[in-house]
């Protein structure tokens, strides 16, 4: 009966190395946790502003100086630069039916003071929050005054090869405004549909540019109307923008060393 006495030594003894150990060990309570929020709203700034921007690939922390300085209309949705066209004073008088053309944009880039050319562009921005939508028309008459009264009238000025970029890193190009996709000529004094955000597509916000033609492709100045490939060089009409054109027609009679100059009405609208 000795063993029955060692076992049950042993087992009393397991039993208090095991209550002596358990002494040590460390109790951790279960972790807590509790969500909080984060809030932030937002107002429409009907006083905000856009600098001009690069036409292609516009960056807005990159303005650009255009010459001159550009009017920008005033609100949420609003056109930051408007294009003027110089179709220059120096051209031959022909009295027959001719066609000239606009010179680019001059200005300078950010951070320089070089002048250098731009494409002749139209920018927009909705700032008015989600997509609701917009277009941008322009008109004229087709008359070109001078400031004695001359008229050059049945004028028409086309514009064609439009193409569109975002300025607030848009990559989806189904969220992009439309532009034609031929050319279009205004001189009937009615409203010429040139860029159009459509809501249903949610398009239009954010800042656009709509640059025509191209500094990459220029008029030569050679042949009847510049655009040539042979033949002597005009000046007058070497290094022009090839998509926007002025025609003159015969019969006009044009009064030397006075310039002409005709309205052209640009709208911007959110009533679709």
């Amino acid at each position: 009966m000795k063993w029955n006495k060692i076992q049950k030594i042993g087992f009393v003894s397991a039993i208090a190395v095991l209550a002596l150990g358990s002494t040590n060990l460390v109790s951790y309570a279960a972790p807590v946790f509790q969500a909080t929020d984060a809030d932030v709203g937002f107002k429409t700034d009907n006083d905000g502003t856009t600098d001009p921007l690069i036409p292609v690939d516009p960056d807005p922390t990159k303005p650009i100086q255009p010459d001159p300085n550009p009017k920008p209309t005033k609100g949420a949705l609003r056109m930051d630069v408007t294009p003027s066209f110089d179709f220059g004073n120096n051209n031959k008088i022909k009295a027959t039916e001719q066609k000239y053309y606009a010179k680019f944009v001059t200005g300078t880039k950010f951070s320089e003071t070089e002048k250098t050319e731009f494409e002749n562009y139209l920018q927009v921005t909705d700032e008015r929050g989600g997509t609701k939508g917009w277009k941008v028309s322009v008109s004229n008459d087709g008359v070109f005054t001078s400031s004695t009264g001359d008229k050059i009238e049945g004028a028409a000025i086309t514009l064609k090869d439009f193409s569109v970029y975002s300025g607030s890193n848009i990559k989806e190009p189904s969220m992009f405004p439309t532009v034609p996709t031929t050319a279009v000529t205004i001189s009937d004094n009615t409203d010429h549909l040139l860029l159009n955000a459509d809501t249903t597509k949610q398009q239009g916000y954010g800042i656009w540019t709509m640059p025509m033609g191209s500094v990459d492709h220029k008029t030569t100045g050679q042949g009847e109307d510049g655009l040539g490939t042979t033949g002597k060089i005009d000046e007058t009409k070497a290094g022009r923008n090839p998509a926007v054109e002025l025609k003159i027609p015969a019969g006009q009679i044009i009064q030397p060393d006075k310039a002409y100059k005709s309205v052209l009405n640009w709208n911007i609208s959110d009533n679709l």
